[in-house]
């Protein structure tokens, strides 16, 4: 038993084509999405970039801080002395 189906070439060449035109549709859409993501990533890799700068900028300021720490409790207590000498030449006779 044989079964013939008989088409037209030009149905066959549409239906085709038009498989052909959604596939290019696709394929440009998914081309967009890339590009986009292109776009976002490098916009990320600035701000990653920037990240990092600001970063390495408040590691040495706090080191810059760690350092000038140590030198609070000499002032204060030059501070604290010098005021109390003051004091003392200002009471004359008493000491």
């Amino acid at each position: 038993m044989t079964v013939t189906v008989e088409m037209d070439l030009k149905e066959i060449l549409v239906k085709l084509e038009q498989k052909i035109d959604t596939v290019q549709k696709d394929i440009t859409e998914i081309k967009v999405k890339q590009e986009n993501l292109d776009v976002r990533m490098g916009n990320m890799e600035k701000r990653m970039e920037k990240i990092e700068t600001e970063v390495s900028t408040l590691t040495a300021d706090i080191g810059d801080l760690k350092g000038v720490k140590s030198l609070i409790i000499p002032i204060i207590v030059a501070v604290i002395t010098s005021i109390l000498t003051l004091i003392v030449r200002i009471i004359p006779g008493r000491f």
